[in-house]
């Protein structure tokens, strides 16, 4: 049986997942209103019922490595106007200006940020330059998309959280997997209660081969802040915790391992980050979530990315793999019982380019959320308090892994922050 909500395809807005996901502060109080964002643009024509647009943003992309995938979905989206790219490597920014036909670049993105006719700009630095960027772009009154992870740590992320909440402009967390069509549908079904109660999730990337060329800043955790969990699992813990409505987490148990990457490691490239990480997350609810995610292990596949979700009700499975050949596999299947008999539907996704691969459509999805929000008012689904709570949760998984015991976020490995 396919479930109506699967021949949507479409970006969910909060009123359709039912569920208050108003930005608010730690201490719960709602962020500065959509309405100061809509007044910003009070004296434009917009209409995007019917996807007519008489107005676009005018948009700048700063980091053209992963950049270059909004780079190219801005390019594919009506309401953007895509104005200038900035990339401190200056050869890779020729090089994109030529490839995207971009007349306008910076090797310095403070330029780009001082011009007053780009509103919003795309974030996709190494992750030990997001606090600056990010506190920066704000400061120019530019809204943010921000490449995950928010920051390399939770204090980091709280700096440009406040930083957020005093602007009053559009933060989006670019949690690109949030906006696959199964993972919108999966959503929308756990919001309608078909699963029942979620008392069980797990979910994890794993990669076969090390991929990071010599002297990558992904290997150094003073740039990076950590290894496949930091750069892979973060992914796929916001997902399980987006679907499971992120309730609050009693404790956390981390497990970390380094030897395959410490061999690879160079006087002339110190990789000092790890090659693999687990952990079990204790929910409030009563849920527990598993998590394991690589950068190298001996498994059947070249990549194998997975979320299974188990409920009183129903279950549910995503499973994306590449073979070796390089052979993509997707699977998403809903599993449940009906009159004493077991069940397994797939649905009938409606994808919003198939010329596009899925995780290009993520990203496409993604960025056009971001403008709607921008040009409408409506709140973003991946705020930046969904991203503090994620870099919080893994920030207690490497500190217990290093402690050797389980502890709750927001605790030191010596006891409570």
């Amino acid at each position: 049986m396919v479930h109506p909500a699967a021949e949507a395809g479409h970006i969910l807005v909060p009123e359709e997942l039912g569920a208050d996901i108003t930005p608010r502060d730690g201490a719960g109080v709602a962020l500065p209103p959509a309405d100061r964002l809509r007044a910003d643009r009070s004296d434009r024509a917009v209409r995007l019922e019917d996807e007519e647009v008489t107005e676009r943003v005018r948009v700048g992309v700063i980091g053209l490595g992963v950049g270059r995938h909004h780079v190219e979905a801005y390019r594919r989206t009506a309401e953007a106007e895509l104005v200038a790219l900035a990339d401190a490597n200056e050869t890779l920014l020729r090089q994109r200006q030529r490839e995207y036909g971009v007349e306008t670049g910076y090797t310095d993105y403070r330029a780009l940020l001082e011009r007053p006719d780009i509103e919003a700009v795309s974030v996709a630095v190494p992750n030990d330059l997001h606090r600056q960027v990010v506190l920066d772009a704000l400061a120019a009154g530019k809204h943010v998309l921000c490449e995950k992870p928010l920051a390399r740590t939770v204090a980091e992320g709280r700096e440009i959280a406040l930083a957020v909440r005093q602007s009053g402009r559009v933060f989006l967390m670019a949690f690109n997997n949030r906006f696959r069509p199964e993972s919108q549908l999966l959503k929308r079904l756990v919001e309608e209660g078909v699963f029942g109660d979620l008392y069980y999730l797990t979910t994890g990337w794993l990669r076969r081969r090390w991929i990071l060329p010599r002297g990558s800043w992904f290997g150094y955790r003073e740039r990076s802040g950590g290894g496949p969990l930091i750069d892979l699992g973060v992914h796929m813990l916001d997902l399980a915790l987006w679907l499971a409505g992120f309730p609050p987490i009693r404790r956390v148990v981390g497990f970390t391992h380094d030897r395959l990457a410490r061999a690879r490691a160079t006087p002339e490239d110190p990789v000092d980050v790890e090659d693999f990480a687990a952990a079990t997350v204790f929910l409030e609810t009563g849920a527990v979530l598993h998590l394991a995610t690589s950068w190298v292990g001996h498994i059947e596949a070249r990549d194998r990315v997975w979320l299974e979700v188990l409920g009183t009700q129903a279950g549910a499975s995503l499973v994306r793999e590449v073979t070796l050949a390089g052979t993509v596999e997707e699977r998403c299947a809903l599993h449940e019982e009906r009159h004493g008999v077991a069940l397994t539907s797939t649905p009938l996704l409606v994808r919003t380019d198939p010329a596009l691969s899925t995780y290009q459509e993520s990203i496409l999805n993604e960025v056009r959320h971001f403008l709607q929000c921008i040009l409408t008012g409506q709140p973003p689904i991946a705020p930046v308090e969904h991203g503090l709570r994620v870099l919080e949760v893994l920030e207690a998984i490497y500190q217990a892994a290093a402690a050797g015991r389980e502890i709750e976020p927001g605790q030191t490995a010596a006891g409570p922050a």
